[in-house]
């Protein structure tokens, strides 16, 4: 569970509404369930076989990314690597086949590449005892161009600079396997690619830039489906600094690495919800004491303001359409994970109101959505 403190003091800003609408949007942290649901449900999962050039340094680097994803501040994935699991058991013997009036042989089934791939994962991960196992293929390819830039010399004079630019283009599939069922889960094709150029003998860091995300990211919307990058955590990937080609090299395999994480794991995210700062049909004392509240609220502390919101709740006020609708946003900020008393009270509020209230509208959008999240990463953490 989220902690009631935690949820309403992380990562909140106010933003002004306009005056009309009388309302205060306030940012806070809510969880999200993975993209990748039935690879959530995997919580104990072992990370193996990548094949390709840099397939061993992107298995420790996938490895050491899922050790430190983290959800509630707590570990999601209780991870372990090759170094990890118990020595592969040998494949079962063929069973013999009996033909009448000769000798019983066995037989030799001749098994593709990948499912022989697939087979020693999934009997390592059994050996194992763990939930999941993942294995996949990587590419590297380095690409070199030499060229020169015009620069300002001596005396404004202008000079030709040699400059070699280097680009890396890493690409991975994994695959994340159900050990008890055999079946892929999780797979897709991941593409990180990175820049750096070394102009006169010195590192221009002013181009060093990544792009990652699968083929359909990066020509059909980036990261779709999904909250946008700003709303997320921020990819420690995107501050390394780029002094050389394993530089490079290491932070596009990071940042692969990275996306995947995202997808498999809940996160939390960055949403919002609204205060009514003003209740004019409430008695004098009454409104004062709300709109002292909403001070509270724009002072950052959630927890104070919801509080006086909440012993305002009498039976005289019980019916007023702006003290529910705050109650339910406190509700949404105070207890993220769980959505449905929020979308209670508004529901409540929204039966009050004769004609169409574009705040009740959007919050109900918001908070529907949220219940929805909200069962779907129950399933995902409880595993079924």
């Amino acid at each position: 569970m989220i902690s009631r403190l935690f949820a309403a003091l992380a990562g909140v800003t106010l933003l002004a509404a306009p005056a009309a609408a009388q309302v205060t949007k306030v940012k806070f942290m809510a969880p999200h369930p993975a993209k990748a649901g039935e690879a959530a449900k995997l919580k104990r999962v072992a990370v193996l076989d990548f094949k390709g050039g840099e397939g061993d340094r992107f298995a420790a680097t996938l490895l050491a990314e899922m050790r430190s994803a983290l959800f509630n501040n707590e570990p999601y994935f209780d991870v372990v690597g090759a170094e990890g699991v118990v020595a592969e058991a040998p494949p079962p013997p063929p069973p013999p086949v009996a033909t009448k009036g000769r000798k019983a042989v066995s037989t030799i089934k001749v098994i593709p590449n990948a499912d022989s791939q697939v087979a020693r994962a999934l009997r390592i991960g059994r050996a194992a005892r763990v939930d999941g196992v993942l294995i996949g293929d990587v590419q590297a390819a380095r690409e070199l161009r030499n060229y020169t830039e015009s620069r300002t010399g001596e005396n404004n004079s202008t000079v030709q600079v040699p400059c070699t630019a280097t680009t890396i283009n890493f690409t991975v599939t994994p695959k994340m396997i159900n050990v008890a069922t055999g079946q892929v889960v999780y797979s897709r094709t991941i593409n990180s690619r990175d820049t750096f150029k070394v102009c006169a003998g010195k590192v221009d860091r002013g181009v060093v830039g990544n792009m990652v995300g699968s083929v359909e990211d990066m020509f059909g919307g980036l990261f779709k489906g999904k909250p946008k990058r700003g709303e997320l955590a921020a990819k420690t990937s995107d501050q390394m600094k780029v002094e050389s080609e394993l530089d490079l090299i290491t932070k596009v395999v990071k940042a692969a690495a990275e996306e995947i994480v995202e997808e498999i794991a809940p996160y939390n995210y960055e949403t919002e919800v609204a205060f009514y700062a003003d209740s004019p049909k409430l008695a004098k004392d009454v409104r004062t004491q709300f709109k002292n509240a909403a001070t509270f609220a724009k002072a950052s502390r959630f927890d104070r303001a919801c509080a006086e919101w909440l012993n305002l709740k009498t039976p005289e006020t019980e019916q007023n359409v702006q003290l529910l609708f705050n109650l339910a946003s406190c509700a949404a900020v105070e207890t993220p994970d769980e959505p449905a008393e929020a979308l209670r009270l508004l529901k409540q509020a929204e039966s009050l109101v004769p004609t169409y209230n574009k705040d009740i509208d959007s919050a109900l959008q918001r908070l529907q959505k949220a219940v929805a999240n909200s069962g779907e990463l129950k399933k995902q953490i409880r595993g079924n």
